[in-house]
């Protein structure tokens, strides 16, 4: 059925797949931002062995400095104070891109719903079509039949018979290219759900009419702009790239740190320093750190940053033309396929009562 194609295409479509990934990576980056504005901890740890042991020079001779073992453990904290604001750009660029990735993958669901039901509806038509063609293949058979009788009987020449064998070989044709069009959808779906090709389906559903009729143009495309996911994934990507910008401007500014230092030392000829062969300290402070110069690379990352700012906008201008083109497009569709399907229902009818007239004279 249509629901469970629609349950199996969340399942196991690849697009989907594909988008889920890219929205988890998203949610890493995000968390990775955020821990951007935490405090650093680092634990470090030495050991040196002296083979030859230092030495220094006094008045001429030699005095060693050092004994056979060395060890050395520190633990520092740094936490940044100021930054120009790359830490809350940083934050604020993540939550673009995971907002961005969230929409992309509603954009890409929706586009699985909407091939799933196409595709639905499309093998539902070819089946009924090749259905109507086969009915019409045994109506051109039997008339030839007919004919052929008729021929043998000399009521009728063999230009008619000719001319109903022309007609049998174009239903022929029709029913062959109907069950092709048939097998075709049927593979699609298979392909859109991920499933076997050569492994055979078959599709429960009816051919409904019409529920309703088209809304109007200016509500259609009001809400086309307010809730397209893939026009709104582009709005959260460009402020992603305003935001960048923000972020590499902020590295030709100082930044200012607090940092902590704890240091543990000992020296000896043995694994186990005694309390007089160890000692340690701590110390604190705060850390300036200004790129005077950096050989224009800061710049240049600067001035990309903002090329990529401004390909967003186009590409954000350019999904916008797209999807106000998409609905005047599928609305004028709906209309005309509306239209058409009044006139098909009359001319149905039309045809229900001259085959009721015709059954009656016969």
């Amino acid at each position: 059925t249509l629901d469970e194609a629609l349950v199996l295409a969340r399942e196991k479509n690849v697009d989907l797949a594909l988008a889920r990934y890219n929205l988890l990576e998203f949610q890493s980056r995000y968390r990775q931002a955020l821990g951007g504005a935490l405090p650093a901890i680092t634990l470090n740890a030495d050991y040196t062995r002296n083979f030859e042991r230092p030495k220094a020079f006094f008045a001429g001779g030699q005095l060693e400095t050092g004994i056979d073992n060395g060890f050395d453990a520190s633990v520092t904290l740094e936490q940044p104070l100021y930054s120009g604001g790359k830490v809350l750009s940083g934050i604020r660029a993540a939550k673009h891109g995971l907002a961005a990735q969230q929409k992309q993958l509603q954009q890409s669901q929706e586009d699985v719903n909407l091939a799933v039901k196409t595709l639905f509806y499309n093998a539902l038509f070819s089946s009924a079509t090749a259905l109507i063609q086969q009915d019409n293949l045994t109506s051109s058979q039997d008339h030839l039949s007919t004919i052929q009788q008729r021929y043998r009987q000399g009521l009728d020449s063999d230009l008619v018979v000719q001319r109903q064998e022309v007609e049998v070989a174009s239903a022929k044709a029709l029913l062959i290219s109907a069950r092709n069009a048939q097998e075709l959808d049927l593979v699609s779906l298979q392909d859109t759900l991920t499933l076997d090709v050569d492994r055979p389906i078959r599709l429960i559903g009816t051919l409904a009419p019409p529920r309703e009729g088209a809304p109007p143009y200016e509500v259609a495309e009001r809400l086309a702009l307010n809730q397209h996911p893939g026009l709104r994934a582009a709005r959260e990507n460009t402020q992603f790239y305003g935001r960048l910008v923000e972020i590499y401007q902020a590295d030709m500014i100082p930044h200012l740190s607090l940092f902590g230092r704890y240091d543990w030392i000992a020296q000896s000829n043995s694994f186990s320093p005694t309390a007089d062969q160890r000692a340690w300290d701590l110390s604190g402070g705060l850390r300036l750190n200004y790129p005077l110069f950096t050989g224009g690379d800061r710049l240049e990352k600067v001035r990309q940053a903002k090329i990529d700012l401004g390909r967003a906008g186009e590409r954000q201008a350019q999904i916008e033309r797209s999807v106000r083109i998409e609905v005047r497009r599928q609305w004028l569709a709906i209309v005309e396929a509306l239209e058409r399907a009044r006139a098909q229902e009359t001319s149905i009818e039309a045809a229900r009562l001259a085959l009721k007239a015709t059954e009656i004279r016969y």
